[in-house]
């Protein structure tokens, strides 16, 4: 499952290994009723993974990649449990969340990361993190404000 819409359909950058991907849209662009879909080679749900249950089935997904997803999230410790719901017994959730970012509301922007405090909140939802890692460079965590990426550095500016 991943949050947004970039990489599903057949052609996918997760096609090899993903057989039944599906996407889930954030909440604001649902409307008000939460909804599953399967259409056009695309599955999906709209629904707030802070209140998923009814829409999406517990169990469900191997894989779960919300990459930049959990800054927007109100109550990142329930939503955390409501993935861990929906993850299969030994499936594996890979997230990505900043440290520190330009403001960014889409529609809200509510929390930073470090790589201590996401190993918190997903050891209280259930995850056993097996490992966690994240840009600890002063001079990269300044140049990420400055509107510069990851690429736009080398390796051991980055550490």
């Amino acid at each position: 499952m991943e949050w947004g819409t970039r990489y599903i359909g057949k052609d996918n950058m997760y096609s090899d290994i993903c057989t039944d991907p599906y996407v889930m849209h954030y909440k604001h662009t649902c409307g008000e009723h939460p909804y599953s879909y399967d259409r056009n080679n695309s599955k999906g749900f709209c629904a707030d993974i802070h209140n998923p249950k009814g829409v999406i089935p517990e169990e469900l997904f191997d894989l779960v990649l919300p990459t930049q997803v959990f800054e927007h999230l109100y109550d990142p410790y329930l939503a955390a449990q409501n993935v861990f719901k929906i993850t299969r017994p030994g499936g594996m959730l890979v997230l990505t969340a900043p440290q520190i970012s330009v403001f960014h509301g889409v529609p809200d922007h509510f929390f930073g990361y470090t790589v201590q405090g996401i190993r918190v909140v997903l050891e209280k939802a259930g995850f056993c993190v097996l490992e966690a890692s994240g840009l600890t460079s002063t001079f990269a965590c300044a140049s990420n404000l400055l509107g510069f990426a990851a690429q736009d550095m080398s390796q051991k500016v980055l550490e």
